[in-house]
């Protein structure tokens, strides 16, 4: 009987301590054996995580690359290049292994030729439900209070509606390239959405599956100046590329965070100067 493989790609970026525990996890709960092939892109401004990589993971044969950070698509983009397994696991590197997931991953795949794109349920660190999938962009204020609040039932997933989140993306190496890959025009934010979109347009179904679990961190990277118009830049792309009403997402945003300054008590001075500023970055792509 042949034997399949998963290759999983990381893009880590300037945070030595989540990647170390994404990769023990990975090693931990390795349930396919010489079928594993692991790839990290280190995109560091500095060389220290890369080298501290090469001294402690290539003894277990981790591919380790030094990339230029050019964005989240284009890092896995240059890690696949190196993808020698049927089918590949593109995993954020805050994410932790809490149970055996890979051969369960091939057992998917392998039986149903349909199946292109799957996610699992991501947790929170305390092990509650964190979102694993949501609504594409042209879904208005439905998309803003189901990432906010996060909560969809997983019998409302709708693989012809929703798109898996990107920190643990499933999919056919030969699918992967047949949708030419990710596009690198998206720095970073919406890869999910676009890579679904298109592997719908050539026939494959989207799945979410539940019943195999990963801890997502999940930081606030978003908090950081200047990351939130690269997500609200991502969207405007995307809309124009599928001709679909960003301006709709980018308004129902608006009125939640108006929202939100009027009716949240107790909010910090630098919660405020941050909800301000993001209302100060989607005024500009809205007008």
């Amino acid at each position: 009987m042949r034997e399949y493989g998963l290759s999983i790609v990381i893009v880590s970026y300037n945070n030595m301590e989540v990647i170390e525990q994404c990769l023990n996890s990975i090693y931990k709960y390795n349930d396919i054996g010489k079928n594993i092939q692991v790839i990290v892109v280190e995109q560091s401004p500095s060389n220290d995580i890369y080298e501290f990589l090469l001294k402690e993971y290539t003894q277990f044969g981790t591919i380790i690359i030094r990339n230029e950070n050019n964005g989240f698509g284009a890092g896995n983009n240059r890690g696949f290049e190196h993808v020698s397994k049927e089918y590949v696991l593109f995993l954020n590197p805050d994410t932790i292994l809490i149970e055996p997931v890979f051969k369960y991953a091939l057992d998917k795949f392998v039986k149903n030729d349909k199946l292109g794109v799957f996610g699992i349920q991501l947790l929170d660190k305390d092990g509650n439900k964190n979102l694993s999938y949501n609504y594409m962009i042209n879904f208005g204020l439905k998309f803003i209070l189901t990432s906010k609040i996060k909560q969809i039932n997983d019998s409302d997933f709708d693989g012809k509606k929703m798109y898996i989140n990107g920190a643990d993306i499933f999919i056919r190496s030969e699918l992967f390239v047949e949708i030419k890959k990710f596009d690198e025009k998206i720095f970073m934010y919406g890869e999910e959405t676009d890579i679904c979109l298109r592997a719908l347009k050539l026939g494959y179904d989207i799945k979410f599956f539940s019943d195999k679990k990963i801890i997502h961190l999940e930081g606030q990277s978003t908090n950081k100046k200047g990351v939130y118009e690269k997500l609200c830049k991502s969207f405007v792309y995307l809309g124009k590329k599928y001709d679909i009403r960003y301006k709709s997402y980018l308004r129902s945003e608006l009125i939640y965070y108006v929202i939100k300054l009027k009716i949240q008590k107790n909010l910090t001075n630098d919660s405020v100067i941050l909800l301000n500023d993001r209302l100060n970055v989607l005024r500009k792509y809205i007008i």
